[in-house]
């Protein structure tokens, strides 16, 4: 009778066959090719909805699992989200789906983004909310004869439009 005995390797199976009192050994090489549906696996955080700053880089990673590798595709607000050279760029590192914006826009870029993951064993997708909320900003306006600081934020975060409220500081009207 035989005796079997396996020991796994990275991507291959060993299979050896002795047979008792005998000098012969028989080994068998198999490659082995793990599948694995493709998936989402959003970390609370992002799950839980992100915040980011007007002007701020935005940079998710997603983790993503699948063999083959799945394609990503990237949707905001129901629609595909189209990369812009130098400011809205996609791509696959380390096991993770990761966008990135530079300069955030609250009128352009909050919303309800999503992940869609696919490869010929599945399809799994993903939504989280994006909020960008206004800053703070100290800005020194010169005007002919009168100088002033001006401090300005939003004037709600739940307002869309660039709504402005302008406290004056200080005036020196010293020539």
């Amino acid at each position: 009778m035989s005796k079997f005995d396996r020991e796994t390797y990275a991507g291959n199976q060993r299979i050896s066959a002795d047979q008792p009192r005998s000098p012969v050994q028989l080994y068998i090489f198999v490659n082995v090719f793990m599948s694995a549906a493709a998936q989402v696996r959003l970390t609370p955080r992002i799950s839980d909805g992100l915040t980011f700053s007007q002007g701020q880089t935005m940079n998710v990673r997603v983790p993503v699992v699948g063999q083959p590798v799945p394609t990503v595709t990237w949707i905001k607000d129901g629609t595909e989200l189209l990369t812009e050279a130098g400011r809205r760029e996609v791509w696959l590192e380390d096991s993770c789906a990761v966008l990135n914006i530079t300069h955030c826009r609250r009128t352009t870029d909050r919303g309800v983004y999503g992940i869609r993951v696919e490869n010929n064993l599945g399809i799994d997708e993903a939504t989280f909310a994006v909020e960008i909320t206004g800053e703070l900003s100290h800005h020194r306006l010169r005007v002919p004869y009168l100088s002033l600081t001006v401090n300005s934020r939003p004037r709600s975060e739940a307002s869309d439009g660039a709504v402005l409220t302008v406290c004056i500081d200080s005036i020196d009207s010293r020539r």
